[in-house]
């Protein structure tokens, strides 16, 4: 009987390494599934830490009875781009350091733990448009719903709360479908650039000094 065999994985991990580790896939994950740029629970000198998958291959550069198995993929899709991968390897080259430091540089705090990658979005309430006098009867469902009608982006359920609304109110007006959930998108402010700093005379100088020499590599002395 043929012996199965596993995916490896080569991960860059937090190390003064100059080469990426080799684990073996976790059992219970597809390897199609597996793309360069997810993060990966490995074991690490008798601790836990996370690594990010640079490449698979059906084989490994050690002996297999070295290699430890990974704990579990993190990630569901990679959250670094082949364009972010590529400028990490460059970085890594160009500088002569461990790539592992270098992808431990790249993210930020939060993804360097063992947490999702994405943020639970807030549960918000929002109104349909009804007939009032549906709720004559129900003066405390009334007052939850003109509250919801009164916040047309949305209402949180803290927001209710603090209002002293409670969960149970706006789930009878849930369940009659005069108010339905979605979940709250951020607001995208548009990027703009500030005004361009002003050279000084000698700063203007250099930069006309070497722009008079393009696609040339000179040196300069800039004082």
């Amino acid at each position: 009987m043929s012996k199965i065999q596993k995916t490896i994985l080569k991960v860059a991990v937090n190390t003064p390494l100059r080469f990426l580790m080799d684990y073996y896939a976790p059992e219970d994950i597809c390897s199609q599934r597996i793309v360069p740029g997810m993060r990966v629970l490995v074991p690490l000198r008798n601790q836990k830490t996370v690594g990010v998958i640079l490449a698979t291959h059906a084989q490994a550069a050690i002996a297999s009875e070295r290699i430890k198995t990974a704990f579990a993929i993190l990630d569901s899709q990679p959250i670094l781009s082949k364009d972010i991968l590529y400028l990490i390897h460059w970085a890594s080259d160009y500088y002569h350091y461990p790539i592992g430091e270098v992808m431990q540089a790249t993210l930020p705090q939060y993804l360097r733990q063992n947490k999702p990658a994405t943020i639970d979005k807030p549960l918000i309430y929002l109104a349909n448009n009804i007939d009032i006098n549906l709720l004559k009867r129900a003066p405390k469902q009334l007052q939850a719903y003109q509250m919801i009608q009164a916040n047309p982006q949305g209402i949180t359920a803290k927001a209710l709360t603090e209002q002293h609304i409670s969960h149970v109110i706006v789930k009878q007006l849930i369940d009659k479908q005069f108010v339905k959930t979605a979940f709250q998108t951020a607001e995208k402010k548009p990027f703009t650039l500030g005004a361009k700093p002003k050279l000084t005379t000698y700063q203007a100088q250099a930069i006309k000094q070497i722009l008079a020499t393009p696609n040339q590599f000179n040196t300069f002395l800039l004082a």
